[in-house]
């Protein structure tokens, strides 16, 4: 007798705010495999949560099949979903055509420097940036390259930061934050 799968075990879920009140909820599931079959692909569901005084209502929106089975955070731009992984790679699932599952697609993994901060710009809605580390190894330093989360990254080196490598997390991106917002990159209202 073959073994079968297993039932779909949850692997995270987030959330992601939608213009006016409503939120879409991101939940990836992934399938135990059997020991004899191979992993079965993830799959994330997406369900449209519109707040109401007494109940939210919940609207299933997609079901479709993604590249990674690990943590993530959800952003949507315009009608695209993006995905930043706990590992620091990122996808991109455009709307399908009709009838058709959306499709993931890798924006950012490796063999680039996993995504080390996301700043979001509080001014201007869906811009974020993202901001990796860069190693010389000769001179033993870092650096900081930016892009920002889009279909097609163009990374542009973070100037004036200068981090000492025994700050904190929270140290770094207060300097990073400064950057991005010195080289007005990060818009500051007058």
């Amino acid at each position: 007798m073959t073994p079968l799968a297993g039932p779909p075990d949850l692997v995270h879920t987030a959330v992601a705010a939608l213009a006016g009140h409503d939120l879409l909820v991101f939940t990836l599931t992934r399938t135990a495999p059997a020991d004899t079959k191979p992993d079965a692909p993830a799959r994330m569901a997406v369900i449209r949560v519109t707040p109401d005084l007494k109940k939210p209502r919940e609207q299933p929106v997609e079901e479709f099949e993604v590249d990674f089975r690990e943590p993530f955070q959800a952003y949507v731009l315009g009608d695209e979903y993006y995905f930043l992984t706990r590992s620091g790679s990122v996808y991109r699932a455009p709307p399908a055509d009709k009838g058709k599952s959306r499709r993931m697609v890798a924006v950012w993994a490796a063999p680039q420097p996993p995504v080390g901060y996301i700043f979001s710009d509080g001014n201007r809605p869906g811009v974020h940036y993202l901001v990796v580390t860069r190693k010389r190894e000769v001179e033993q330093t870092e650096w900081y390259e930016y892009f920002r989360l889009g279909p097609n990254p163009q990374t542009r080196e973070l100037k004036n930061v200068e981090i000492d490598s025994t700050e904190t997390p929270v140290e770094r991106a207060y300097w990073m934050a400064r950057a991005l917002r010195e080289n007005e990159i990060l818009v500051t209202p007058k």
